[in-house]
């Protein structure tokens, strides 16, 4: 979406916000993934943060609507927030997301599995780039266990979170084995023993 187009629906969006706001909010948020995706992380974080004061309105205003799309932009702000090495402040916003995403899960099992995979997987990429190995091991086995259930074409974000674990248990093998059997009841796996392929993200 270009500037110009923006610009006019935060006009609409001023003018008639019960109206408008939530498609201002959309825009906000894809225009701020879309300058990230380009490499221009510095441009996409005041996109990004207007998308979550919009959808932190209109979750207020109706929750049962719009707490998913306020738990998927603080997510995705917070991902802008680790791209800046801003660290202490994406934290708090991934572990809200994932408050939300865990609290939306029981009420409606399945529906959404994949953005509670994905948050729980940011926090983890963002423990990791903190270098809180323990905690960093406890996020991504909480989404390495949900994301077991996602259907089979739509589980690629468990090699990300597979390559994460395996750099915690590289980092720290005795935390991490404490932190995964803590969330999953299990034993370090011997696949998360084997030593990381790459970068975590």
């Amino acid at each position: 979406m270009s500037e110009q187009a923006l610009d006019l629906r935060r006009d609409l969006a001023a003018g008639s916000p019960i109206a408008f706001l939530s498609h201002l909010a959309v825009s906000l948020n894809n225009h701020a993934s879309r300058l990230a995706e380009l490499g221009r992380p510095d441009e996409a974080f005041p996109i990004s943060q207007q998308a979550v004061a919009a959808y932190r309105d209109l979750a207020a205003a109706d929750p049962a609507v719009h707490l998913p799309n306020l738990a998927g932009s603080l997510n995705n702000h917070a991902k802008r927030l680790i791209q800046l090495r801003r660290l202490p402040e994406a934290l708090p916003l991934t572990r809200q997301a994932l408050d939300i995403f865990r609290d939306l899960e029981v009420a409606r099992p399945t529906a959404y599995t994949a953005a509670y995979t994905q948050t729980a997987a940011t926090l983890g990429y963002g423990l990791v780039q903190a270098g809180l190995w323990e905690d960093a091991t406890a996020a991504l086995a909480e989404a390495w266990t949900v994301g077991r259930e996602l259907p089979e074409h739509n589980r690629n974000i468990l090699g990300l979170i597979t390559r994460m674990l395996r750099r915690c248990h590289a980092e720290d093998a005795a935390g991490t084995a404490s932190a995964f059997r803590a969330v999953t009841g299990l034993d370090v796996p011997g696949w998360m023993k084997e030593p990381p392929s790459g970068p975590p993200g």
